[in-house]
């Protein structure tokens, strides 16, 4: 009687651990499915902010030369794409090879304008800060594919990215009319925020 009843407990303890360790086992899986997610969203909303910052300083520099370019200034052009004269003169000569000095010339030139202002953010690295973000979110939602592909957040996740991946692409090189610029910025940048409205009550603090 005794043997059965110390049989008992044992039996009653062993499944007890293995409760506890399933348990634990499922708290370190959600808990690590919410890191990798948290990383993903945070890469991305820097990702999309710098996109986002850089597409409207295209549009405003195109918008410059078409309306302001033949009678404005570098320093009016500055004001514009709210970057320093001095970056706008360096990006300008950086792309064309022609001496920064003489960017007053081309401030009428839609080309010289808008790759002026992307080659600043080339220069000052936020373009390269942009790549690694978007570099760092498709590594997490890689290993959230292989081990956490079952998490809720993980279909929106996929989206958001491929939609700040895509709006980066393009904002590096917008190859479109002033009216196209102006509808992609709306379709990408609506898009943008739905996807980020609907994690941020997940992933903010």
């Amino acid at each position: 009687m005794k043997t059965k009843k110390i049989l008992s407990i044992v039996l009653s303890a062993i499944i007890m651990m293995g409760i506890f360790t399933s348990c634990k086992s499922e708290d370190n899986k959600t808990e690590a499915q919410f890191e990798c997610g948290k990383k993903t969203y945070d890469s991305l909303n820097v990702a999309s902010d710098i996109c986002i910052e850089l597409v409207t300083k295209t549009y405003n520099a195109w918008k410059f030369a078409i309306y302001d370019g033949d009678e404005g200034s570098v320093s009016d052009f500055a004001d514009e794409v709210n970057l320093s004269e001095d970056e706008l003169r360096q990006a300008f000569e950086s792309f064309s090879g022609v001496p920064g000095s003489l960017l007053f010339l081309y401030l009428d030139d839609i080309s010289a304008t808008t790759w002026t202002v992307i080659e600043a953010y080339k220069l000052n690295g936020k373009i390269g800060e942009m790549d690694d973000a978007i570099a760092t979110a498709k590594a997490e939602l890689k290993t959230m594919t292989s081990k956490y592909a079952d998490y809720s957040e993980y279909p929106t996740l996929k989206l958001y990215y491929s939609e700040v991946n895509s709006y980066a692409e393009f904002a590096k090189s917008p190859e479109c009319s002033f009216e196209q610029l102006k509808t992609t910025m709306e379709e990408y940048e609506k898009e943008i925020r739905t996807y980020k409205a609907d994690l941020e009550f997940i992933f903010e603090d």
